[in-house]
């Protein structure tokens, strides 16, 4: 059975600039409402070099989608030993479980990736 759904809210995301080579637009539960589940979060990323360090996950996934029209892909990395090259039009999925390092960054350090 198929079930019908409808455009509920088009919102305009803020662009924010976290240093020199991040841009983000975040959708979070007070931009587009309710029907974004607490547990979920969804930023745009255009990135140019090495943002964050590794940092810990726990508890969640974290999914990483490389726009196709992205020039370079990210290289992922992680402290279960897991190192790949997320192309785009690439999804790669980390389960942090009870929790691990995590690292992505552009695979070439000025050109631009959307994330």
């Amino acid at each position: 059975m198929t079930r019908t759904r409808n455009v509920h809210t088009i919102a305009r995301l803020r662009e924010q600039h976290l240093g020199e080579r991040l841009m983000t637009r975040d959708a979070q539960t007070g931009v587009v409402g309710a029907d974004l589940d607490p547990f979920i979060m969804v930023s745009l990323y255009a990135m140019r070099g090495p943002t964050f360090p590794p940092h810990p996950h726990a508890g969640f996934m974290v999914a990483t989608y490389i726009l196709p029209e992205s020039r370079v892909g990210f290289i992922n990395q992680d402290s279960l030993g897991t190192r790949n090259r997320i192309a785009p039009g690439a999804l790669h999925i980390t389960v942090a479980g009870r929790g691990v390092l995590h690292e992505e960054q552009p695979e070439i350090d000025g050109d631009l990736v959307l994330r």
